[in-house]
């Protein structure tokens, strides 16, 4: 299905020593510039192909080998066409982490801000499991791998380009999306650009822990 303007949901998956999901969504949104795109660069898996070629090498640095990356699920998430959906399977020598050591467990994670552009708005977060134990003490991060979370950092903030054959068009950026304020739906959906994406701490999510969930 083709690529068009607007906001989409990308869903990456993947799995903790192959027995336990683990599962982080991501909004972006796409703007044409005033180009086109042809071939595959205009077909929805292109959306998560270009997404996981800005991020992999970061987030494949900071990861053990406990945790395979597998596929990223597309799905529109505004206009005429919301909901059509693709997916992109990440190549299987692509997908692994790359630290080859000790691994925390999985509910404890790289922490990422999207920072909000004001007071109106809120910010998001991700976080990454597969946290090398080597990489912190006491649930610091060690100096040797700031410039390592750094530059996820800067991978997950980045606008990236989605024409292969072109510079500086089209191309997508993050995006975060408000659904309830003080507690009062809102309709429609409230689109926004963070500010910008730091690195905040070794942090932990509930739902990863043992028997909980994904």
């Amino acid at each position: 299905m083709p690529v068009t303007a607007g906001h989409y949901n990308l869903v990456l998956k993947a799995r903790y020593a192959d027995s336990q999901d683990v599962i982080n969504s991501f909004y972006v949104e796409v703007d044409l510039n005033g180009g086109t795109l042809v071939g595959d660069d205009d077909e929805l898996f292109s959306i998560g192909e270009h997404f996981w070629n800005n991020i992999a090498t970061p987030l494949r640095t900071i990861t053990t080998n406990n945790v395979r990356f597998n596929t990223i699920d597309v799905f529109k998430a505004d206009g005429v066409d919301v909901g059509a959906s693709g997916f992109y399977t990440i190549p299987f020598a692509d997908g692994l982490g790359l630290y080859e050591g000790q691994s925390l467990p999985p509910f404890v994670s790289w922490t990422f801000q999207y920072t909000r552009p004001n007071a109106n708005y809120r910010h998001g977060y991700k976080r990454f499991a597969g946290v090398p134990e080597a990489y912190q003490a006491s649930g610091i991060i060690d100096s040797g791998a700031v410039t390592y979370v750094n530059n996820l950092a800067n991978a997950l903030k980045a606008s990236v380009n989605l024409n292969d054959a072109l510079i500086g068009a089209p191309f997508m950026r993050p995006a975060l999306v408000q659904r309830v304020k003080n507690g009062v739906p809102v309709d429609p959906d409230e689109w926004y650009l963070p500010a910008t994406v730091v690195y905040k701490k070794i942090g932990s999510q509930n739902t990863r822990k043992y028997n909980v969930g994904s």
